[in-house]
């Protein structure tokens, strides 16, 4: 949404990282998956584009109580996973 809206002018992603094609990056590097997780709640992470400040904490806190809603999974932005090499 913020790059179509024309925020995001300097960013750029190569390609779409979904689950499934992290998963399998993971495991082509020799890696097992210990934690997978879905960050940064869309609608809470466009605020600082409008000029309107969020704070970390705020974010994490609201992220946490969101993600138990599953329904609003496909609204999170961004994913980490923990590793360890096989």
């Amino acid at each position: 949404m913020a790059n179509k809206a024309g925020f995001l002018k300097e960013e750029h992603h190569e390609s779409v990282m979904d689950k499934t094609k992290l998963f399998s990056v993971v495991k082509e590097g020799g890696f097992e998956v210990i934690e997978y997780k879905k960050f940064m709640f869309a609608p809470v992470s466009f605020l600082p584009y409008l000029n309107i400040p969020v704070s970390i904490d705020f974010s994490l806190a609201f992220d946490d109580m969101i993600q138990r809603l599953k329904m609003f999974n496909l609204l999170f932005v961004n994913q980490v996973v923990v590793c360890k090499k096989l």
